[in-house]
């Protein structure tokens, strides 16, 4: 999947609407054009995306404007996630509540696409989030 399908995959959008999409969510501005030459030429390599959340920015990573989207698109899903687990730990929500959500917290903790042996999203959620915030919530949601 390239990253206008994953676009309009989890909005259910158009690849017209993605830039504006885009905007909404702080991305930097990319043309249509440029979404529809990706869609065209490249499919979402799993250990790019994986590399895209190093705990520390590589200079590849720094510089590929499609591994910056995937590392941004992942912020605004984490950050969401922490918004979750501040619910959840003074009771707003359940763990019962959340149960919409507990495939993407198992694919967080072991994705299935990727080669290596631990999570690469774990090193992240430890690491981005203080006292262990995001872990908590992936914990959880497993059980």
């Amino acid at each position: 999947m390239d990253i206008v399908g994953l676009f309009e995959g989890i909005l259910n959008i158009k690849a017209e609407t993605v830039t504006a999409a885009a905007a909404v969510v702080g991305l930097v501005g990319v043309t249509v054009e440029y979404l529809r030459q990706k869609r065209q030429s490249r499919i979402a390599n799993p250990d790019e995306l994986a590399q895209s959340v190093e705990t520390n920015i590589s200079p590849k990573t720094a510089t590929d404007p499609v591994r910056l989207l995937y590392r941004h698109s992942f912020v605004s899903l984490f950050n969401h996630l922490e918004r979750i687990e501040d619910l959840r730990s003074i009771g707003a929500v359940t763990v019962a509540d959340l149960k919409p959500i507990v495939w993407l917290a198992k694919q967080l903790n072991d994705w299935e696409y990727h080669s290596g042996s631990i999570s690469p999203f774990r090193g992240a959620l430890e690491e981005w989030y203080e006292r262990g915030k995001l872990i908590k919530l992936i914990d959880a949601l497993r059980q």
